[in-house]
């Protein structure tokens, strides 16, 4: 009977199943006392899917993205400059990390927040070149962020934005306004990064009046700074723009003109300087005076221009007055001291 079950079974695949069958029916047919061995049973290794190994091959793990120390950085700056028609004040500073679509840091972006006083005639946007520079390093505007225009008169919020490395250390950083060839301001963003040269303009105490027949120009005030606010410019380095405030008062009938080129100043050291600009109306008039007022005259002289200084006008033939030959005057002030 065993034989007949041997012989079947091999006409049957071979299954775990089959196996244990077989061996079951041998054992009871067999008689006796013997007991059989217990099967052990053991665990088929197990195939992979189709694809599985390759898949696993291919999966590639994004890398970790590090910390960054200059990430969300952020400092208080708390100082203002004068430059190119604006008034500036730096209030803040941040640093972001900028990364790839893998979360890697690949630069940083300083950000410099504040507002922007439009201190000239005309909407504008802050003019000049800016730089951040730590020691031997110089880092240039970034243009992801832009200025935009601030309405004459106006103070606006704004930014300006630097692209700076992982070296940056806003302690030892300076932000220096301008062009190598005009006055640099330059603020210090921390403290280890030297003196604040703010650039502010200085009011100058001068007063007096030039007279001739026909004309008075009083002198009621003037103004040292480095910039030029109705043209938003700034004036060369080493100089300053010294501006002369007057009020006119003419007698002639009529409306006449005075000129720049009717305007010297002659410095501490014997220098004769001619006016750089003017703002000098047709002035009417009559016998018994008629006033115009906003009137200034504007020279460049040394930035560090002190002592005994000297107005001169010159007017043309046709302010003559009845007794005069020459239709001259001058005014003698002191700067600096």
């Amino acid at each position: 009977m065993a034989q007949r079950l041997a012989s079947r079974s091999r006409s049957l695949p071979m299954t775990v199943a089959t196996v244990l069958l077989v061996a079951g029916l041998v054992t009871g047919c067999g008689g006796g006392d013997e007991t059989a061995p217990t099967p052990t049973a053991t665990r088929a290794a197990t195939t992979p899917m189709a694809g599985a190994s390759a898949s696993s091959a291919d999966a590639t793990s994004s890398p970790t993205p590090l910390a960054d120390p200059l990430d969300g950085r952020s400092f208080d700056v708390g100082a203002s400059f004068w430059h190119s028609g604006f008034a500036v004040t730096i209030d803040a500073g941040t640093v972001e990390a900028q990364r790839d679509e893998d979360g890697q840091v690949t630069g940083h972006l300083l950000t410099l927040s504040g507002t922007f006083e439009n201190l000239g005639d005309d909407a504008a946007r802050f003019p000049p070149e800016v730089a951040v520079v730590q020691d031997t390093s110089t880092y240039a505007r970034s243009q992801s962020v832009q200025f935009e225009d601030v309405p004459s008169g106006l103070v606006a919020e704004g930014q300006v934005a630097f692209d700076v490395d992982e070296d940056f250390d806003p302690d030892r950083a300076m932000l220096v306004v301008g062009a190598a060839d005009q006055a640099r301001a330059q603020v210090p963003l921390g403290p280890d990064a030297g003196a604040l040269v703010a650039l502010e303009p200085e009011t100058v105490d001068v007063t007096g009046t030039l007279s001739v027949a026909l004309l008075d120009m009083e002198v009621v005030g003037g103004e040292l700074r480095w910039d030029v606010p109705q043209d938003h410019d700034q004036v060369e380095a080493g100089t300053r723009a010294l501006t002369l405030s007057m009020t006119a008062t003419s007698r002639k009938r009529g409306n006449w003109g005075t000129f720049a080129d009717s305007f010297s100043l002659t410095t501490p050291d014997g220098t004769s300087v001619p006016a750089d600009a003017a703002q000098l109306d047709s002035l009417p008039g009559n016998e018994s005076g008629l006033t115009t007022q906003g009137q200034w005259v504007r020279f460049v002289v040394d930035e560090d221009v002190a002592g005994d200084l000297t107005l001169r006008m010159l007017l043309p033939d046709f302010w003559l007055g009845e007794d005069e030959d020459v239709a001259e005057a001058s005014l003698e002030f002191t700067l600096g001291e």
